[in-house]
């Protein structure tokens, strides 16, 4: 997988001396490529987006994303955000982490999960609300400290570019580069925690996981607590999950099993169904004369995703991502017998 990471160790560099040598408002501005006219209409009524979405274990999500023009602004102070994280990162932090070209020590969800691999014991746990936890004061901190000290014109315009509602939205691109800056005290206080303990600790965004060769006490739970509200945090009492010798552990969604990686049953067959989903939807659409719709188009992003995704934890040349991709292809490539009566206007050239 090293050869999809497009940037080099130099470049994250060059990126990271850029944005932290700033200083001044007029400079961040400038490197954003905004005027303090547009800075200020960005952001006296920011323009969001806000929707609920459902969660898998229940209840609601709400997400809060920015319009187009606010977009880009934090995507390109993102890229500095992530180049600045490159060199910044904790042992802890696996999540939106960027990534080079053959870089030895990877971060993401799979190597997340392969830190605990061959460890009887296990415990998982998930921060409370974890984007919407982190509020101003905590954002005006990441930016007013090391590595950043800027000045307090630019610390204050960057923190309402990227806050809302008081807090880090949940759904812009800057909210997981600066979650990962404003945890750093934790990561850091779990990890002493976690050395001093002999346990193996990571955190991918809010998902926290511990593993040993001995058992994890319901103390050793307590202590990791406190640590957590100590640095303004809270612990959702709702995921914690003990695991022992004989358990089957998971961690993000991948399976560890010995010294490999799988992936569950349901996320196989809950592809499937997706895969089958898209296939009934492009055969009525096709018999109806009709053009593709943006929410088609986009599904059949997100089931290539999952099936890519599935790909990077078996191996792109598994069996199972290959019997997958050949019915993908099926579905939205049918033979011309499967479509009845449709029109030739119709027929997806593109995909």
């Amino acid at each position: 997988m090293a050869s999809k990471y497009k940037h080099t160790h130099k470049y994250l560099k060059h990126r990271y001396d850029l944005f932290c040598k700033l200083q001044k408002l007029s400079e961040v501005f400038d490197l954003l490529r905004i005027t303090s006219k547009q800075y200020k209409k960005l952001t006296e009524k920011p323009p969001y987006k806000v929707f609920k979405v459902g969660k898998k274990s229940g209840g609601e999500r709400t997400i809060e994303t920015p319009t187009y023009t606010l977009k880009k602004v934090q995507e390109r102070l993102n890229g500095y955000l992530q180049a600045t994280y490159y060199f910044e990162k904790t042992p802890l932090a696996y999540g939106f982490v960027t990534n080079t070209r053959n870089d030895k020590d990877r971060r993401d969800i799979l190597s997340n999960a392969q830190k605990h691999l061959n460890q009887p014991f296990m415990l998982n746990i998930d921060l409370k609300d974890f984007f919407h936890s982190i509020e101003v004061p905590q954002v005006l901190k990441v930016f007013g400290n090391a590595p950043f000290k800027f000045q307090r014109e630019a610390v204050e315009a960057l923190t309402r570019l990227t806050t809302y509602r008081g807090r880090l939205p949940m759904g812009t691109p800057t909210s997981p580069s600066l979650s990962n800056f404003a945890t750093r005290k934790l990561d850091e206080a779990l990890q002493i925690y976690a050395e001093a303990n002999s346990l193996i600790a990571t955190r991918y965004v809010d998902d926290v996981t511990f593993s040993s060769g001995n058992e994890i006490t319901v103390k050793m739970l307590e202590d990791i607590k406190s640590l957590i509200t100590l640095h303004e945090f809270k612990l959702n009492e709702k995921k914690v999950k003990f695991y022992g010798e004989k358990d089957q552990k998971e961690v993000t969604g991948i399976l560890l099993k010995g010294d490999e990686v799988a992936l569950p049953d349901s996320y196989v067959s809950e592809l499937e169904q997706e895969i089958e989903q898209l296939a009934t939807v492009l055969l009525v659409q096709n018999q109806q004369g009709k053009l593709n719709t943006f929410w088609v188009e986009n599904h059949k992003k997100h089931v290539r995703g999952k099936i890519n995704f599935l790909g990077y934890v078996l191996g792109n040349n598994s069996a199972e991502k290959q019997r997958l991709l050949k019915l993908y292809e099926q579905a939205i490539y049918p033979p011309p017998e499967d479509f009845g009566s449709y029109s030739w206007r119709s027929f997806h050239y593109h995909v």
